[in-house]
């Protein structure tokens, strides 16, 4: 699990770095930044997915569609939480922005990688199966 989580962090990084770069190019273009920066998610999104499914999760033998449609799922999770811790910490003004952008994204990322590791790139239906197993039960109780 350690290397799983450092391809996902080195994928994640350059991931990150795609947007970031893409959307600062849009624009500096004089694109409007609150366009620019979905655009840049998905071409972001895009290349996280074909490295995630390929590099970090490669041996997991998931469906691709299936994982690509649960991933699109884990990473607009990820956006909702990134922007709202962010929002959060930024109305506190206890933090600097910059700080407070770390942390969101920190946040999420742990978030992503728990999901798309037991969910979005697995073959597993219900991603708190293991969870279940760990407690001794096969099933849930209703």
């Amino acid at each position: 699990m350690i290397r799983q989580a450092i391809r996902f962090g080195f994928v994640g990084f350059l991931s990150t770095a795609i947007h970031i770069i893409t959307g600062g190019l849009m624009i500096h273009a004089g694109i409007n930044p609150l366009l620019a920066n979905p655009i840049a998610f998905m071409i972001a999104f895009g290349a996280s997915f074909v490295g995630h499914f390929a590099y970090t999760f490669k041996g997991n033998e998931a469906n691709w569609m299936r994982a690509f449609l649960r991933f699109l799922t884990v990473a607009l999770l990820g956006f909702l939480i990134n922007q709202s811790v962010l929002l959060s910490l930024l109305a506190l003004k206890a933090f600097h922005a910059f700080a407070c952008l770390i942390l969101s994204t920190s946040a999420a990322a742990m978030v992503s990688f728990a999901l798309s590791r037991s969910w979005a790139f697995s073959e597993r239906t219900k991603p708190w199966a293991d969870a279940y197993r760990c407690l001794g039960e096969t099933k849930p109780k209703v």
